[in-house]
């Protein structure tokens, strides 16, 4: 789910945060947008963390990969865009950083880039895995495998379908 909301946030929101941060300051408004500034990124900041919680949570319980990076993508391609309004922030809050609440501001910025970075290096790892070849089987090994399965009774052989439905569905 948040995957779905990333782009629209980052396009959204965190725009304007950015838009009103490239205004010549004046203390009528930036007490205020300080503040929302400070919730924005901390809301996005949030988000990014459970984005990152929920890919990690679903690799470790195991997804098809095709379906993963669809899945995926739009808050891979909601990060490129996060970056880039993260560092205008960066030139914004250089020149107010004597404000009272622009540090509050500041550790939101670097709070919610923290979580980005996180983010992107674990959805870079997963496409990449996602994007290699099935490693080749071994079917020498896999054979010898079998023959040793075989011959210490782990393996068992059914006369016909209906014996190994049978088999299978009994309780032991």
């Amino acid at each position: 789910m948040t995957a779905d909301i990333l782009p629209h946030f980052t396009g959204g929101m965190l725009d304007a945060v950015a838009r009103a941060f490239q205004r010549p300051p004046a203390t009528r408004w930036l007490d205020r947008e300080v503040r929302e500034g400070a919730a924005v990124f901390g809301r996005l900041r949030s988000i990014l963390s459970d984005e990152r919680e929920a890919a990690t949570r679903e690799l470790r319980e195991g997804v098809e990969a095709a379906s993963f990076v669809a899945r995926h993508q739009p808050a891979a391609d909601g990060l490129a865009h996060f970056f880039a309004v993260a560092s205008e922030m960066r030139t914004a809050l250089a020149e107010i950083d004597k404000h009272p609440g622009a540090a509050e501001l500041i550790a939101e910025v670097e709070a919610a880039e923290a979580e980005a970075v996180a983010l992107r290096q674990l959805l870079t790892e997963a496409f990449r895995k996602a994007a290699a070849p099935f490693p080749k089987l071994d079917w020498k090994k896999l054979e010898e495998e079998t023959k040793a399965d075989r011959a210490a009774g782990r393996l068992k052989r059914w006369a016909t379908m209906e014996d190994m439905i049978s088999d299978l569905s009994s309780p032991e």
